[in-house]
């Protein structure tokens, strides 16, 4: 029978705090990695759809102006006659 001395048991205790500690360890910088690839994968998202919209109000300010260059004449004729 083999029986442990408390150095042993002192020293088995530490070991098995050790890899709790380097399994958090592990544990959180996987999740810190995880984290800055989701800031990252929303900062793209924000700037593209960014991008989108600003497209968006640009041709809609187009479309709105010749619209206004279209209409405008014909009105100014109409109360002109």
């Amino acid at each position: 029978m083999f029986l442990f001395s408390s150095f042993d048991c002192a020293y088995l205790l530490h070991l098995d705090w050790l890899q709790e500690a380097l399994a958090e360890e592990q544990r959180l910088a996987a999740r810190y990695v995880n984290d800055i690839e989701i800031a990252k994968a929303q900062r793209d998202f924000e700037l593209k759809k960014a991008a989108f919209d600003q497209e968006v109000h640009t041709k809609k300010a187009q479309s709105d102006l010749a619209y206004s260059l279209q209409v405008i004449p014909s009105v100014l004729l109409s109360l002109h006659y």
